[in-house]
């Protein structure tokens, strides 16, 4: 098993065209302003994705090295976390990991969640990464930090370090079956 994986994670703000999205534990995939679960079309006004609770889904990187103080999940659709205690152990089958929100300090993961099923959020991934699926997985050669940096009227990703005046943001770009960053 390799450190690192792909994991789509639910995100805020308004659904596009191409965007993956979720609506009560389906996925769908946007297309010109109505969304589909099977043939089932969905209006994607933002009054709509408000009233069906639709979160659009990011590809990001993620691992299940978590430590106490992680910011962690345990599933696509719930909040964010983070990771206030682990106990147990892995070989004996009776691990349990307890994920609090980060305002109010309420446990927000359900009893039975494990080393399995939780994982921690490295960062976005890339989206020039685009043969990359959820699940697939990468060792650390495979994987590298960027900073997005303002371009003219668009965006660049570039290697660290970079002033920080000019980053706007951060991704991990993959190594592709090309060999090259993306």
């Amino acid at each position: 098993m390799k450190p690192y994986f792909a994991k789509l994670v639910s995100v805020e703000g308004p659904i596009k065209a191409g965007d993956k999205y979720i609506i009560n534990k389906s996925l769908g995939l946007a297309a010109y302003g109505k969304g589909y679960i099977g043939t089932a079309a969905i209006d994607f006004t933002p009054e709509a994705q408000r009233d069906q609770e639709a979160k659009i889904l990011r590809l990001f990187l993620c691992s299940r090295d978590i430590k106490v103080g992680d910011k962690a999940k345990w599933s696509k659709s719930d909040p964010w976390g983070v990771i206030s205690e682990i106990g147990g152990s892995r070989e004996n089958g009776d691990d349990y990991i307890v994920i609090k929100d980060y305002e109010n300090g309420q446990k927000l993961n359900p009893n039975d969640c494990t080393f399995e099923s939780s994982y921690k959020i490295i960062g976005p991934i890339s989206p020039e990464a685009t043969w990359v699926k959820e699940g697939d997985e990468f060792d650390e050669n495979e994987v590298r930090e960027v900073a997005i940096v303002k371009n003219g009227n668009g965006f660049m990703f570039a290697t660290l370090p970079i002033p920080q005046e000019f980053i706007t943001g951060y991704c991990y770009q993959l190594k592709g079956p090309c060999g090259h960053f993306h």
